[in-house]
């Protein structure tokens, strides 16, 4: 049996069944017990898997990301009522209280951000820096892969990209000697979205031993 999330708040004191299987031994208290929590998050339209959702429970100190069929675990759970959130990039934030009891499984159901006929464009804004030092990468690459276009760094690092449509969009960032980034965003309504890149130093493969990578100094 599964249970699902519902909205916001909707679902408080949501109890985990007992795994099939898995059943606790009655000579073992619960609280001696790290209980494992195995999840899934879906579309609540098309019941798909969502993948790259970030599960956070503060609590526990839990961070985990859904994989490409929607599942996630965590591990090692005390028994008790904790706070959890679920964000992924073009969906709306869930969040509520869920009673560990044993180990078991549920379904969290997230909902699509809407965006209107009428949404405005809006604009991408962005610096490009180096890791080690925090300065600026000037005449980086920056391509909006799936607009298909493309714009060069300033000599502080900054690019801009105006009018462009919301939604989800593919950043891919290159310099020479410097690995490449990608990373996928979502654009509001009329946003402004500012973002933060970071190239590190390229590795440098060594003939007969792995690649190392270069320090300055």
């Amino acid at each position: 049996m599964t249970k699902c999330w519902k909205p916001r708040f909707s679902f408080l004191a949501l109890s985990l069944m007992l795994l099939p299987g898995a059943p606790l031994s009655p000579q073992v208290r619960p609280d001696t017990v790290g209980i494992t929590v195995v999840g899934r998050v879906v579309d609540r339209v098309t019941a798909r898997a969502v993948e790259n959702a970030v599960i956070r429970v503060p609590e526990l100190g839990l961070h985990v990301l859904s994989d490409s069929t929607g599942h996630f675990q965590l591990r090692s759970i005390r028994p008790g009522v904790f706070q959890m959130t679920v964000t992924c990039l073009g969906y709306r934030e869930e969040e509520g209280e869920f009673t560990v009891l044993r180990g078991g499984s549920f379904e969290i159901e997230l909902s699509l951000i809407e965006l209107g006929p009428d949404a405005e464009p809006g604009r991408i804004l962005g610096r490009v820096a180096a890791p080690e030092t925090g300065d600026p990468i000037p005449d980086a690459e920056v391509f909006l892969a799936d607009v298909g276009m493309r714009r060069a760094t300033s000599r502080t690092g900054w690019f801009e990209f105006p009018e462009i449509p919301p939604g989800i969009h593919v950043l891919r960032v290159s310099f020479l000697g410097r690995e490449t980034q990608e990373d996928t965003v979502f654009l509001g309504d009329n946003q402004l979205l500012e973002v933060k890149v970071h190239l590190p130093i390229e590795p440098i493969p060594v003939e007969g031993s792995q690649s190392l990578p270069i320090h300055d100094g």
